[in-house]
């Protein structure tokens, strides 16, 4: 699967679960991916508030599934997210 690929099927299905870690459990939860005009870069926006933004702050590895509107192909994205 090319970049293009990628950026084209999150497109398609922007919800996704995104897998973080608090300290040694996985938590998982549901996130709406956001793609601005000036690149191909996929975004979400949360807050330290949250405890979701701290475990990202604590671990910024994580990894995101998507999934195809008809449940047919599935996309996982091993990524280590920025600030």
């Amino acid at each position: 699967m090319t970049y293009d690929d990628v950026i084209s099927f999150v497109q398609q299905s922007p919800a996704c679960t995104v897998a973080t870690m608090d300290g040694d459990q996985p938590r998982v939860r549901w996130f709406l991916s956001v793609f601005f005009d000036t690149d191909d870069r996929i975004y979400f926006t949360t807050s330290t508030q949250k405890q979701v933004g701290r475990q990202i702050a604590l671990n910024p590895r994580a990894e995101l599934c998507y999934i195809s509107p008809d449940f047919s192909r599935m996309l996982r994205i091993t990524t280590e997210f920025e600030a």
